[in-house]
């Protein structure tokens, strides 16, 4: 695999090896949910355009309708309205508004870099300050920003090593992040905005889990294999002591 790895696909490593070569150079179709999040980043901090069909998505008027607007995030009328709040959300929270408007920064930017030895490429959302003490800002769509399951989902999805993989990509053009930051709106009424900071520790765990993973990449690289989860049979055991309750379970259902 020659092309330059991104996180979205080395991520799939903490599934398996498997997914990741399912994934890599592999497009995905773009949700909602995705497109709303596109649709939002593009409206708090540019990129591609984003235009709004009032059709149903499918028959030859949306055929024509996306032929004519090439590389364009096209949304429906609920999805555009969506991401509309959920970016008047952050104009109007102070916080989200320091991080993601206010003053001069870098948006999108993308890097080629080498990542222990293996090509890289990433595109943080955004850093802003002195080179030598940068703040670097990851903007999130969620369905909840409340921030226990925030931090919850974000753990589960990695945002951590996310940042780290991106604080290690500024390193390499001279920019030193001092604060690593994630801006999460809710795509959802009241789209309520939360800011989370995060802490040393958890960037260089997610730091750690990404090398691991990258590891990982080159011996399957090496070998050419890319094995699922496990390459041998998983113990099933159960504890002796555990009183079992099988109330409920009718023979009909075990087949």
């Amino acid at each position: 695999m020659t092309a330059r790895l991104r996180f979205s696909t080395i991520k799939h490593f903490a599934s398996s090896p498997a997914h990741f070569a399912y994934w890599h150079g592999r497009e995905m179709e773009p949700s909602a949910a995705l497109r709303i999040g596109t649709a939002v980043h593009a409206a708090v901090l540019g990129g591609a355009p984003v235009v709004r069909y009032d059709g149903t998505r499918r028959g030859k008027a949306w055929d024509d309708f996306e032929a004519s607007h090439p590389g364009a995030t096209i949304l429906t009328a609920t999805e555009y309205d969506t991401a509309q709040a959920c970016r008047n959300a952050i104009w109007y929270n102070g916080e989200a508004f320091k991080h993601c408007g206010l003053g001069i920064g870098i948006n999108e930017r993308l890097i080629e870099w080498d990542f222990n030895g293996v090509p890289f490429r990433s595109t943080p959302d955004r850093y802003y300050g002195p080179s030598d003490a940068a703040t670097l800002v990851e903007l999130k769509t969620t369905r909840s920003a409340q921030p226990a399951r925030f931090l919850r989902d974000a753990t589960s999805r990695w945002y951590h090593s996310q940042l780290a993989v991106y604080r290690a990509a500024l390193a390499t053009v001279g920019v030193t992040v001092a604060k690593a930051l994630i801006v999460a709106v809710e795509t959802v009424p009241p789209y309520n905005v939360t800011v989370l900071e995060l802490t040393d520790r958890a960037l260089d765990v997610g730091y750690r889990t990404a090398c691991g993973w990258l590891e990982q990449y080159k011996v399957c690289e090496a070998s050419g294999e890319w094995p699922g989860y496990v390459q041998g049979p998983v113990t099933f055991d159960i504890e002796p002591e555990m009183d079992l309750d099988f109330s409920g379970i009718d023979d009909a259902e075990e087949a």
